[in-house]
């Protein structure tokens, strides 16, 4: 799975973190400390990459914590426990 940040919008470039972490069948923890260049208000996303995997991927006390005055995430969203289920085309 990779994870990374970026623009949700033209030019789509990553802004600083690009890891790929290996995944198994056992909990594990991971933890990644980045700063963002050249960031844009309200678009800039970190996302966790399937690729073309099957399965589901599981995550528990996802944390993210701002650095700067302002940073986070808005009012009334939450990092709460998630799974995430990737599906292949036929």
């Amino acid at each position: 799975m990779s994870i990374v940040a970026r623009l949700d919008q033209a030019d789509y470039r990553i802004i600083c973190l690009y890891h790929d972490a290996a995944l198994t069948t056992n909990w594990q923890q991971f933890r990644y400390v980045f700063t963002a260049q050249n960031p844009a208000a309200q678009h800039t996303r970190i996302a966790f990459n399937l690729g073309n995997a099957g399965g589901t991927v599981s995550t528990e006390n996802l944390q993210i914590h701002a650095g700067v005055d302002g940073a986070g995430l808005p009012p009334g969203q939450s990092l709460l426990k998630k799974a995430w289920t990737s599906r292949t085309s036929p």
